[in-house]
């Protein structure tokens, strides 16, 4: 009966255990297909939102699958200053192994962000817009590596990208939205991004004021901004390099 009593009184518990493990097993089995799926996703709407340019089947493939191997390619031929065949053919072919590495391997944000930030030497130019605005909405939180760069910030590449894609809106009559995307950038990642790197923003979007609307609340930021880089200018060589110029462009939004 002792016997008897002791297994009636374990199984329930044994049972509740079992249960339990197949409930975790199935959470990861969950987690693991999710995981999937959003890689996957990432992939068909990169190829949607980019699709390949007519020339792209022409082009031998190079087999991009690290950030190792990005590095190797782009440093492996000439991306300036040679004759404009031979320039366009390396260029594409390292647009063409970047775009299947991304679709390769979509779930490697550091090769997909780098990918998309270098390889518009290779694309054509209505393409560029929809790579730099791609790369924007999908990775804006991205931390880009700073290995090997004593001047460089997590921040550095998002912001940059962004700069780039608010300049080409503003040229397409977006204005608005423009400013908006830089202001969001300075906003929520300000802090994650290099010196240097602020001054050639906020000189963007003081010029975009300038050719919108000088309200006193631009005119706070961009002399923030300019007080705050004039406190470092002297230790950073980048900004330094960089600060008349934005230095002329403070001086107009401030008189207005």
């Amino acid at each position: 009966m002792l016997n008897g009593c002791n297994l009636h009184k374990t199984a329930p518990h044994n049972s509740v255990k079992y249960q339990g493990e197949i409930l975790l097993t199935r959470y990861l089995l969950v987690v693991l297909l999710l995981a999937n799926l959003c890689a996957c996703d990432n992939g068909e709407s990169f190829e949607s939102k980019i699709p390949q340019p007519a020339w792209y089947d022409s082009i031998e493939l190079v087999e991009l699958n690290s950030v190792g191997e990005l590095d190797t390619l782009w440093r492996g031929k000439k991306r300036c200053c040679i004759d404009e065949s031979t320039l366009l053919a390396n260029n594409r072919e390292f647009y063409k192994a970047c775009y299947e590495g991304i679709v390769n391997n979509s779930e490697n944000d550091e090769l997909v962000v780098k990918c998309l930030w270098l390889m518009d030497v290779g694309a054509d130019k209505d393409q560029r817009i929809e790579m730099n605005r791609f790369l924007v909405e999908n990775f804006g939180n991205h931390k880009n590596s700073v290995k090997r760069c004593s001047n460089c910030s997590p921040g550095d590449t998002v912001a940059r990208v962004t700069k780039d894609l608010a300049r080409m809106e503003n040229a397409q009559g977006q204005i608005d939205h423009a400013i908006y995307l830089l202001e969001e950038l300075l906003d929520n990642r300000r802090g994650e991004v290099s010196h240097w790197v602020q001054i050639e923003i906020y000189e963007v979007l003081a010029n975009m004021y300038l050719s919108s609307v000088v309200t006193n609340e631009r005119k706070d930021r961009i002399n923030s901004a300019y007080n705050r880089l004039s406190s470092v200018r002297r230790e950073d060589n980048g900004v330094e390099r960089r600060f008349e110029q934005f230095e002329k462009t403070y001086k107009d939004v401030m008189a207005k």
